[in-house]
């Protein structure tokens, strides 16, 4: 099969092909490099070096590869490493979608660039810091790096990370996820969230749209790590980023993040009262997630639709042992079981009320549990109470008015979107079913 003409360059280029039947019949002998373009076709694929070829042509010279049309997975899986490759070795790729119905081979279009894509290798912790640091002037120390990508209780190795680097082996852009297990009609399923998605500020030039290398990793990252292995990926981003996502990465903008706020000074309501009439609730302060805490998430999870499987493991990796951040972690208990329990923050003026599960018919918990958080010396001068709740389970919201809180939009536009793999349905259940909090992204 021979490429359309309008994808060569004109003649007098000097054109290598490699496999499948030249249009004259002649055999399949190269002109020597250096190359305008090359072109390989049929088994050749499979047994090209394609980091060979690419330093037998030009600089910014042309590929095409006659790729397997999609579908089904081990033809899938065939292009993804055909994908993948590429990428390594330093191109830069125009993809056509993926038809499902084609039942002809697709070429795929690439330039050769100085730019390789590869995933992540050991040894490469600090240079990945260094890039985020001068991405988002701030430092992280290699310890939150490690809780992040290496102590995640649903972590798989190797770390999900994909790197372009440049010509002397620097590091210039990333794209990350770590895996995170969701519940949805009592089955487990898992997902990547995104984050830490950045490019060195002096390459921010380079391609333009699929060929960025932002980009260029976000692709290598699905063949990679996403496609048969992940249900989706989710995340929260802002204006720009969405775009981005939408248009080049293929993702699907969710819905706008459901942000509330009341002022700190307002009054709460009454604290609910039991028999002779003593408080109907036990406030634990700096509540340490034990087998209680499962047990409340193995009642609730049906209740609340889908979420992040909240079990006692991950509260404890996400608040308890993440660097740098002081939580506190509070629990209402009723008969010596845990029946609600909530995590704050404080950032600024601001106190940040960043997780909470609540049992259905405890509605009134919450409100000690703010109380307390409220109470504590960490808490004193602040101005607002802030967080994300979504309208689902349907008692969340009132419970939220009843304390005072309003709904607002979200002061930065913060979507959360969603790029599907496994499960082709997930933007649609996302919108209607998830419950998710602050807690639930990397701003908390």
């Amino acid at each position: 099969m021979e490429p359309p003409e309008t994808l060569l360059p004109p003649p007098p280029a000097r054109i290598a092909r490699f496999g499948g039947q030249p249009l004259d019949g002649a055999g399949h002998e190269a002109p020597a490099p250096p190359w305008d373009a090359a072109v390989v076709a049929g088994e050749a694929r499979w047994e090209t070096d394609w980091v060979r070829l690419a330093t037998s042509l030009r600089p910014d010279g042309k590929l095409l590869v006659e790729a397997p049309p999609a579908g089904p997975a081990e033809r899938d899986a065939a292009r993804d490493a055909l994908e993948i490759a590429l990428a390594e070795a330093g191109f830069a790729l125009r993809r056509p979608g993926r038809d499902r119905a084609a039942t002809h081979p697709e070429w795929l279009q690439g330039t050769r660039t100085p730019f390789r894509v590869h995933g992540f290798q050991e040894g490469q912790e600090t240079a990945i810091l260094d890039l985020f640091e001068r991405s988002f002037h701030h430092r992280r120390g290699v310890e939150h790096w490690r809780w992040q990508y290496r102590e995640n209780p649903s972590q798989q190795a190797p770390p999900r990370i994909t790197l372009a680097t440049d010509p002397q082996d620097h590091l210039v852009a990333h794209y990350a996820g770590y895996p995170v297990t969701f519940q949805r009609q009592g089955t487990a399923r898992l997902a990547h969230q995104i984050g830490d998605t950045m490019t060195a500020p002096e390459v921010r030039h380079i391609g333009r749209g699929p060929t960025s290398l932002l980009a260029r990793c976000g692709h290598h990252f699905y063949a990679r790590y996403c496609r048969r292995q992940m249900a989706f990926n989710y995340g929260f981003n802002v204006g720009n980023i969405q775009k981005f996502s939408m248009r080049f990465l293929g993702a699907y903008r969710v819905e706008d993040v459901p942000y509330w706020s009341r002022p700190a000074a307002a009054p709460l309501p009454p604290s609910a009262t039991g028999l002779l009439g003593r408080p109907r609730y036990r406030v634990e302060r700096d509540a340490l997630p034990d087998a209680r805490w499962d047990r409340l998430f193995d009642r609730v999870a049906t209740p609340y639709g889908a979420l992040v499987q909240r079990t006692a493991r991950y509260l404890r990796w996400r608040y308890r042992d993440r660097p740098g951040f002081d939580y506190r972690i509070l629990a209402a208990t009723r008969r010596r079981q845990v029946v609600a329990w909530a995590v704050f923050r404080r950032d600024g003026d601001r106190l940040l009320w960043g997780d909470l599960l609540v049992h259905p018919r405890h509605g009134d918990a919450p409100r000690d549990l703010l109380a307390a958080a409220l109470a504590h010396p960490s808490a004193a001068g602040v101005a607002t109470v802030e967080g994300w709740f979504t309208p689902r389970p349907a008692f969340l919201s009132p419970l939220l008015e009843s304390l005072g809180f309003t709904r607002q939009p979200e002061p930065q536009g913060l979507a959360l979107m969603c790029v599907p793999f496994l499960d082709p349905t997930a933007p649609e259940w996302l919108a209607t079913e998830l419950y998710y909090t602050m807690g639930d992204g990397d701003l908390f």
